[in-house]
């Protein structure tokens, strides 16, 4: 049997020092249930801003598990931490709490 690394060795990520704009990249990490809760990554687009600037939306697949996990953009960078998903009728949006809107104490 093959032996597996561990994936949760990363000591931080770099946070991005702006805000994403609509048609970038984004890669949703975590540990979905959809993928029995082994370690996942899903890449999409930003697709939306909220009118509120605290959440952007995007069509990268974000499940329980991976909610909370770690959203970052093409240079592994943090952007923001998945959040919820919207699904209706064949539409599906999820959405990333936008790290620059989180104050972050050292």
């Amino acid at each position: 049997m093959q032996s597996i690394a561990p994936v949760n060795t990363f000591s931080y990520f770099k946070i991005a020092s702006s805000q994403p704009q609509i048609g970038d990249p984004v890669y949703v990490l975590g540990f979905p249930e959809s993928a029995n809760f082994a370690f996942s990554v899903t890449k999409g687009i930003i697709s939306n801003l909220t009118s509120g600037g605290l959440y952007f939306g995007t069509d990268a697949q974000i499940d329980r598990g991976n909610s909370g996990g770690a959203a970052v953009n093409s240079s592994g960078q943090l952007i923001g931490l998945p959040t919820y998903k919207f699904v209706s009728s064949g539409d599906y949006r999820g959405y990333i709490l936008d790290i620059q809107t989180i104050k972050l104490t050292p």
